[in-house]
């Protein structure tokens, strides 16, 4: 056993075992990024288990440290060999500690922007120690070649790890403002960013850099090799032994599979992008993108322009009225309100839409934005247009019910006309965020103001008539929607895929120019013939991203309960999954709207209500009838309560002038009515409530529901 031992850690072989552990160190490495580029292609999600990472962290970790330890055991050897080592060791420290605080100082005094002084003499200290070891060694090691040892190896060292800071892929450096990852302490690090710069690791220049990295790695081993192996006395040939041989036979043998598997994956995945043009009819680029979202149309500037200072006007009046109100009242536009209250806030509201002059801003159709398909990063262009529906939305939501408290079903009916606007615009839109803001956000809007209005008993039947064909009409356009939605997903991933590789990246003023220190980009696609493993993850996961996209419906993706073995499939596609699932809220609303219209006329017709309807749309949750009921029903109204500060010491402040908010409190009440429901997403049936259970066990519900009172 003690042979064994001696023999595996060169116990009377030093030199050759600090070779041994150069290359192990090497070894490791490029089998650590294989190995998790191979269980992130064969599995996912293979790192949230517990035994997987804690097994390959600890080989890692063991590989290092023997690697290490061998090479300090072979240091340790060619000190003993060096005559008066320690003599000169002492010399040479006395050298920097003269030497630096004198550098230190001439460097402030010559430098226009010094960095902090004791950085600079940190890095003088070191600077003057890296250049002794020549001293150090001299008498057993030519003064050059270690020089060009010890610098090939820092080079290296610099390279390498200025590509794997700027390859972090949990950093978002998109051009966009939706989210940004944390830093990574690698981007603070001061030679980082200057090479990004100097070496143009944006463009082709990070193929040279890359290039010039694995160079001055092979000189730094090879001299590395030619020191060792005349300090052991023996020829380079001879000193490169069995186990230095199997080592560099294992990393050409992955270099070639994975190389191989590499190749087949991206052609492999440019096919599955031409199977993905041929299913959409369409070439999967921004351009096309483009001509489909604007389809004859021609975008208008100047009246967005006219939009947005109608809208600033409008804010900067709401501004001008304090009402002491929360911000409840801005969504809960049908709260119960004191006299005086809802009067001041119905006045300040009509004024303000009148200055502002929006209603006169209400184009049909509505023109679009202007948009560069051909130069910007897509999934990062700003879509301005669609924060404006929403707020215009909500000014018309509020418009609507002050309407329909006055009685005044024509400008009710206007107000519901205008939300047909924004919803022929979202419509024809080809970005996933406008599918969410429709469905989300203006369609059920539009639709709790018709069920609003058709509660007040002031619609006519003919009026009636055409909104169920208006909703039938929505849904419908709803539905086509979606592969529009899914290609131009499709496109946006693709093209975010070429945007990292690099392909885009060459003369882009909109990129080259950034200057922001969290977005540096390396040019991935010029070195994938250097680290092929990172080239078969990210063809592989591209390709299953493409294949897994060649679907007409949000529905046809597949269920996300277990990893797919892709990494942008997981963390991609259960997004889509979850709007495939809750998209049809908003189907289900319309429905049940057409529900209640056939109801009501019902009641017109015949002067009651029935107790159970013929028919009744179809719930898309379940594919059944939609649920109805006559009589009893809970409803939560909400009611203006005053909200006094307090004083420091916790008590009301009677002697001051009065001060606090109005806030609003919800109250459940039974009253009789006609309601019709959808059980909602989650598939179970509560009622029609919105909210269950009283005290501790309340829970909030997604049942999908519109009442009339029965009066």
């Amino acid at each position: 056993m003690k042979p064994l031992l001696r023999k595996i850690f060169f116990w009377d072989a030093p030199a050759q075992g600090a070779f041994f552990g150069l290359t192990l160190l090497l070894l490791t490495l490029w089998v650590a990024f294989s190995v998790f580029c191979a269980c992130i292609v064969a599995y996912s999600r293979v790192f949230t288990f517990t035994a997987v990472p804690v097994t390959f962290f600890s080989w890692l970790i063991l590989s290092c440290l023997y690697s290490l330890f061998l090479v300090l055991k072979g240091v340790v050897n060619i000190i003993k060999q060096t005559p008066r080592f320690w003599m000169r060791l002492l010399k040479m420290l006395s050298a920097v500690a003269v030497l630096t605080p004198l550098c230190t100082v001439l460097a402030c005094k010559l430098l226009d922007n010094p960095p902090d002084v004791a950085v600079l003499a940190l890095l003088t200290a070191f600077s003057l120690t890296f250049f002794g070891l020549v001293y150090l060694f001299r008498p057993i090691v030519h003064p050059a070649k270690l020089l060009s040892c010890l610098l090939s190896w820092t080079g290296s060292f610099l390279v390498f790890s200025t590509l794997f800071f700027l390859a972090n892929p949990l950093e978002d450096r998109g051009v966009n403002e939706f989210s940004r990852f944390p830093d990574w302490l690698g981007k603070n690090i001061p030679y980082v960013v200057p090479f990004w710069r100097w070496f143009d690791l944006l463009n082709k220049g990070c193929f040279w850099f890359t290039l010039a990295g694995f160079l001055l790695l092979a000189i730094a081993y090879l001299l590395s090799w030619s020191i060792l192996a005349k300090l052991s006395g023996s020829s380079m040939r001879r000193f490169c032994g069995r186990g230095i041989r199997v080592q560099w036979a294992v990393i050409a043998g992955i270099y070639v599979v994975t190389l191989c598997f590499a190749l087949g994956s991206n052609a492999q995945y440019r096919s599955a992008v031409k199977a993905l043009e041929m299913h959409y009819g369409h070439p999967m680029t921004g351009v096309e993108l483009g001509r489909t979202y604007y389809d004859g149309r021609t975008p208008d500037a100047a009246y967005w322009k006219r939009l947005d200072a109608s809208l600033a006007q409008y804010d900067q009046e709401q501004k001008k009225t304090e009402d002491h109100c929360d911000y409840t009242f801005e969504v809960t536009q049908d709260a119960v309100l004191p006299k005086e209250l809802y009067e001041k806030r119905r006045t300040d509201f009509l004024n303000s839409l009148k200055v502002s002059g929006l209603q006169e801003q209400f184009v049909s159709p509505m023109p679009p934005g202007e948009r560069d398909f051909s130069a910007k990063y897509i999934l990062g262009m700003p879509l301005p247009e669609l924060s404006k529906c929403r707020q215009l939305a909500r000014i018309e939501q509020r418009r609507c019910q002050y309407a329909i408290d006055a009685g005044d079903f024509h400008t009710a009916a206007e107000c519901i006309a205008h939300l047909d606007i924004l919803c022929d615009f979202l419509g024809r839109e080809c970005f996933y965020i406008a599918y969410l803001v429709w469905h989300r956000g203006v369609g059920l809007i539009r639709n709790e103001m018709l069920a609003n209005l058709l509660a007040s008993g002031l619609p006519a039947d003919k009026w009636l008539e055409e909104q169920t064909n208006q909703l039938l009409h929505w849904e419908k356009r709803f539905e086509q929607q979606e592969k529009t939605i899914l290609y131009s997903e499709a496109v946006i991933i693709l093209d975010s895929l070429q945007f990292m590789v690099g392909d885009h990246l060459t003369g882009r003023k909109d990129i080259d120019d950034l200057s922001d220190h969290w977005n540096y980009w390396i040019h991935f696609k010029s070195i994938r013939f250097f680290f092929p493993q990172g080239w078969w993850l990210a063809a592989k996961s591209a390709r299953d991203y493409a294949r897994v996209m060649k679907v007409s419906t949000f529905n046809q993706f597949p269920k996300m309960e277990t990893a797919t073995g892709s990494i942008l499939v997981d963390m991609l596609i259960p997004s889509l999954t979850r709007t495939g699932e809750k998209r049809h809220s908003y189907l289900a609303s319309c429905r049940v709207l057409r529900g209640l219209i056939a109801v009501e006329l019902q009641k017109r017709r015949t002067g009651v209500y029935p107790d159970s309807p013929n028919v009744l749309p179809i719930d898309p949750f379940t594919n059944q009838p939609l649920k109805y009921r006559k009589g009893k029903c809970e409803v939560t109204r909400y009611y203006a309560k005053w909200v006094p500060d307090e004083t420091e010491d916790g008590t009301e402040d009677v002697e001051s002038p009065p001060s606090g908010q109005w806030t609003l409190e919800g109250k459940t009440e039974t009253i009789d009515a006609i309601q019709i429901w959808s059980i909602g997403p989650d598939g179970i049936d509560d009622g029609g409530l919105g909210v269950k259970g009283e005290g501790s066990d309340i829970r909030r519900t997604d049942d999908i529901r519109f009442i009339i009172p029965i009066k």
